[in-house]
This record gives structure tokens, sequence and C-alpha cells, in this order.
């Protein structure tokens, strides 16, 4: 019997991407005809040299960023974008990629959809036209102001906000009444441009802002340097056929019909082209079959995404199916072989080791048989921390008039120090963007129904506690007359939303005197305690309210009531251990009196839900030194986005960059 011919030469990667695709293929059928032959199947490379890495982040955002970070990095260094590709089992993360290396300007080339209202500039025309049609909020016209339209600096546009608030007047009617040229030189063109729109069809209308007032000509320009404002051309064309083809079906096609019928920006998406000339390549690991590339990141390697319990629903390419039935694991290392074997140089293996939520994420089993005995690198690579100049670089890429952040401060006093409310910090801890925003520039987030709640039940919790420092208790009928007075519907969507709202205030007063009357263990000595907190070596001073402490047979307990819904006393005792404010508070506790708090808590009123912590001195230390670092951030005007699973920034919300639920892998 003749013997069979095998072919074990391979002119495509190096020795050592084939060696790991060897290990991770022979795991999976001991009896396949190879080892019932005795065979030599080990592909033979014609150069060594080669590299293949495994890389943990801690979370799939993290990762995403850490990959387009490192393809930037590898193009400045002057690697060719189109010799790079990063694979994936599914589409969404190289979505989220995609919009990672157009914010970075390098070109790309991926077969998906995008919302055209990822473009900054787009979603500057659409606040206009929201303004034009008496549709806008303030803080969207604010953006408008220090748009290309107007060109206001965030100093100019502050005294004008500060302005409309002391008057207590809309933006708007206070930019109308004022005597500036440059005022009046927006009064006027509005008007214009809103006699235009009481009979011009809406396309036109939106051609017309563009081209008829040079901001065509300042887009030219710009794409002189950055080449994505082409796509912007394209997309504004995609924008303006949406106009006509609503307009050749609406009974009114002017701007009024346009935006009773898109109250919200129209769900616009275009295909990125495919095959972009010279860009990295995003593919999904069945569309690289056949391919190569000098460089693939293979990204998304969890157990959850190479799994057959956890397969959602993408299906094994017929080409790729044996005639005989395999376990389903054995095809989904085909796929793994694929994708490595795409690779002639380097080859960098990627996986997130949490969750959005924090939740341990397994690394699949194939990256083991993949990298040998090889111990993995299980500990997440850690961001490196940007400097105030990449700060605002970063920034730029979601927001670009940040250059023009004022020299002073608003809460900055003539002798540097840093004025600011506990809540304000803690704010700039958890998105130095939100805080930019409205501390900074005095745009604030629409008043919302959760505020309303808030405020009322803290007023009438503090009239219990009030009235058990006087020596009386409070009624039942007068806590909750004193919620009615309190009470606002400001932020609801109708009166019947705003009604059942208070009724679940009122039950949860109604539990809270109860579980209060038969407390034991704590007696309140103060509610509503006025803090305030200076350290000299940050010039920075901190003030707040705590909203009740007590004395307890430990020691002193400060205590924070919430609204919201938790109801997981094990966590809230964490979250508690953890909270920015509380910690701050004790800290100022400290410095007030002499002596640290013995405990924290968080209190939520809804669920009855109490979460209780002691904070060691050690801890104390370190969050001072924690607030000494986020003055010195805010000095350096670090006021880079930090969105997450559990946060919307505000760059997300202005202009629909960030990492929807979808990116995570």
């Amino acid at each position: 019997v003749d013997e069979p011919l095998v072919l074990t030469d391979n002119y495509r990667s190096g020795q050592e991407i084939l060696d790991s695709a060897y290990r991770l293929i022979q795991n999976n059928n001991p009896e396949r005809l190879e080892a019932k032959l005795n065979l030599k199947k080990q592909l033979q490379a014609q150069f060594k040299g080669s590299a293949v890495e495994f890389v943990p982040y801690p979370s799939a955002n993290d990762e995403l960023t850490g990959v387009a970070e490192a393809v930037a990095s590898r193009v400045a260094k002057g690697e060719s974008p189109g010799s790079v590709a990063i694979l994936s089992a599914t589409h969404a993360p190289l979505k989220q990629l995609a919009k990672q290396l157009r914010q970075r300007e390098l070109p790309f080339a991926l077969s998906t959809q995008v919302n055209i209202f990822e473009q900054p500039e787009l979603n500057q025309l659409w606040y206009l036209l929201q303004w034009v049609g008496l549709k806008a909020e303030d803080d969207s016209i604010g953006h408008v102001l220090m748009g290309d339209h107007f060109g206001w600096t965030a100093t100019r546009y502050r005294e004008v906000l500060d302005g409309s608030r002391e008057q207590m007047v809309g933006l708007e009617q206070h930019v109308a009444a004022s005597e500036h040229a440059d005022a009046r030189r927006v009064t006027q063109q509005l008007e214009e441009w809103r006699q235009l729109a009481r009979t011009t069809p809406v396309s036109q209308l939106a051609y017309t802002l563009i081209f008829k007032t040079g901001i065509s000509d300042t887009w030219i320009k710009r794409a002189e340097t950055a080449p994505r404002m082409v796509r912007v051309f394209e997309d504004l064309g995609r924008f303006l056929e949406q106009m006509q083809d609503y307009e050749t079906v609406a009974i009114d096609p002017t701007l009024t019909g346009y935006l009773a019928t898109f109250p919200k920006p129209p769900a616009i998406e275009v295909a990125e082209p495919l095959g972009e000339e010279g860009g990295v390549q995003l593919l999904t690991v069945h569309a690289s079959k056949g391919l190569e590339f000098d460089t693939v990141y293979l990204i998304g390697c969890t157990q959850r995404n190479w799994s057959p319990s956890r397969n959602r629903g993408w299906q094994i390419p017929e080409a790729l199916s044996p005639a005989n039935e395999l376990p389903p694991e054995h095809e989904l290392r085909r796929l793994m072989y694929v994708a490595v074997t795409r690779a002639k140089q380097s080859l960098i293996v990627s996986a997130a080791t949490q969750t959005a939520g924090g939740t341990r994420q397994t690394i699949s089993p194939f990256i083991q048989e993949l990298m040998g005995e090889k111990e993995l690198p299980l500990r997440p690579v850690q961001q490196v921390q940007n400097s105030a100049k990449q700060a605002l670089n970063k920034l730029q890429r979601f927001y670009p008039l940040q250059q023009q952040a004022p020299d002073s401060l608003p809460f900055e006093t003539a002798d540097g120090w840093l004025e600011l409310g506990v809540n304000d910090l803690g704010s700039y801890d958890f998105c130095p963007y939100d805080f930019y925003l409205e501390k900074v520039l005095g745009i604030r987030a629409p008043y919302g129904p959760q505020l309303a709640v808030g405020t009322a039940i803290h007023g009438v919790i503090e009239a219990w506690y009030q009235g058990k420092l006087k020596g009386h208790e409070v009624t039942d009928v007068e806590l909750l007359t004193r919620l009615d007075e309190l009470w606002s519907d400001r932020g609801y969507g109708s009166k019947a939303q705003s009604e059942q709202s208070k009724q679940q205030a009122k039950q949860a007063i109604k539990n809270f005197v109860q579980r209060e009357k038969a407390t034991t263990d704590r007696s309140i000595i103060g509610t509503e305690l006025p803090i305030k907190l200076e350290i000299p070596e940050a010039k920075l001073r901190l003030k707040g309210r705590i909203d009740a402490y007590f004395k307890t047979p430990d020691g002193i307990q400060l205590r924070d009531f919430k609204t919201g819904r938790k109801n997981d006393a094990e966590k809230l005792a964490k979250a508690a251990k953890s909270n920015f404010q509380l910690r701050t508070y004790a800290v100022a506790y400290q410095h007030m009196t002499g002596q640290a708090p013995h405990s924290v808590a968080l209190d939520y009123v809804m669920t009855q839900t109490e979460g209780e912590a002691e904070l060691s001195a050690a801890i104390l230390k370190n969050h001072k030194d924690k607030l000494i670092k986020l003055a010195q951030s805010i000095r350096d005007r670090n006021f880079a986005p930090n969105p997450s699973s559990v946060h919307e920034c505000a760059a997300i919300r202005y202009y629909g960059i960030g990492e929807p639920e979808e990116a995570e892998v």
C-alpha cells in the first residue's frame, strides 16, 4: 500500500504561530487519521521569529480600547494599517472597534452598520435644527453656540448662561435681550432661519444651514488634516436623502412636521465601506478564511464566546463541517485554528477577565491549548493613566471644543483654592467629562423625577429626626403633609405618573417610621450636619451635609439616605465601605471633631435596606490622599470621559460615542 502523501510546507505563518496552532488542533480528536496512521502533519514554516502572545484585560471595554491603542501604536511606528487584522467570533465588538479606530482617524474596513450621528458635526446640525424648530433645551443650545455656526468660546458661553440663571429666564430669551454684537448676530440669524423654516422643505433648510452659511467651507478645510471629514459629507448626504424620503409622504414637509415625526435623531445607519484602501481589517473569524495578515489580533477569547453551551447563534460554515458528526467544541476549535493561522508574523490573543458588572469571566480553555505549557498571564493589563495633555487629546475625539477650557475655573478662588461640594468632587471621580460640562461649562442635565423624589423624602426624614431631637414625635399625618408640601411634578411624563410615585413615597415613609420606632441600638444626634473640609496641601475646600449621625454602643455612625431600589444588605455594606461621599464625610468629621466615626451606613428608604461598614484609619488616610490627587487632576484639566456599563456619559448622550451593551463579550 502506498504511503499517503502529507503536505506539511506552509508559506504563510512563522514557525512559532504554526506550532501554537498545532498544539490547539491536536486536542480535537484522538482517533483522527493522523494518529491512526502515525502521520506527522505538523506544518513547517519557511521562517522563524514570529510571536504569539496572550493579553488579559479587566473588561470588554478595556480590551477594545487596549487593542485600538496597540494598533495605533503599530501604525505610528510605521506598520501598514492594511497588514493588521482584528478578528472576533461575532460582529458586535468589531462595530465598537470601528468607532475606536474612527476616533483615532485610522483607516479600517468593516462591513457593518454604524449610525451617522456618531459624527459630532452631524450632531451639531441636529441640535441646530431643534433650536430653529423651537425644540431645543438650554444644554443643546450651548453646544450650537460653541459649535461651527457661531464659534463662541466656553468663557463667553458661561457669561450668558450665568446671566440667564440670574434673571431666571431661558438661555435664548437672555441672548435675545443682550446688546452684545455676537448675541445680536445669533438672534438675527436665528430669526432668518425660522422664517425660512416656515415654508421651506426640511431638506432644503438643512442644505442651507450647511452650504449657504460657509460651514461647508469650514468642513472642507478641516478635511485637509482630518480624513474622516470625507465620511462626514457622505453621511450628510444620507441625512438629506432621509429628509427627502420623509418629504415625499409627509403632510407637512417643513421642519415643524419633521421634528414632530422625529423628536429624536432618526436611526440612519450606513455600511462602512468594505475594503477601505489600506485600512485595518475588522473581520469575523468566519470571514477571515483564506486571508492572511502580518499581524492578527484575536479578541474576546472567553469561555462564554467559545463554548458550545453559550453558542449565540453563529453557525459553523458548511465548508468547515466534516461529513461525520463531531462534538461542537471540535468545530469551535477548528474555527479558532482558522483565526490563528491567518497571522504571518504576530498573533495577539486577548480576553476580558471580568464582565462589565465585575463578575469574573473564564478564559477559553482553547487559549491554554494554544499557548502550551506556558503559564497564562491572568492579571489584567492596567490602562496607563494619561497625562493632562493626553487626556485632553483623548477628549477631542468626543467633544472637539475642549481646548477652549477657561484659564480660571469657575470654582477656583483668586488665591488658587478649589471650592467644591462633596458631591461635585464625587461626580468628577465618577466621570470627569460630566463634571466638566456641569461645573466648568455650566451645562446641566435636565431635572429628573428621581431628584424630586430624593429631595422630598430627605425633607420628611429631616422633619422626623428634628422632632425626635426636640422631644416630641411627629405624626404620620404631619409627615405625609410635609411630603405633599415638598413634592414636585417636574420631570414626570404625566400627572398620573407623579401621583403613583408619590403614593410609593408615602408608603416608604410609613415603613421608615415603623422601623425607626423599633430601633434601639442607635440614637439620633443631629441631621443635615454641615461639614467643611480644608486640605491645605491640595488647596482644596469641600462643603457638604451629612444626612444624619447617630450614637451607637460602638461610637458615632454617619448615615446617608438613598431613594433607589437596592435591596441586598450584603452588597450595600460593601458599597458603604467604598462610597465616595461617606468616606469624604468621615474624613471631614474626623478633622472637625478630632475623632473618626466608628461606622458609616447607606440607608435605602424605598426598600428599607441598610448597609453598614467600618472605615479603618488606613482607609481614611488613603481617601484623603485620593482627594489630593483628584484636586491636582482637576487643575491639570483632565476631563476625559469615563463611560461604563452603569453610566451613560454625556459624551455618549450628545455624540453617540461609546460602548453600548452589545459590546460586552
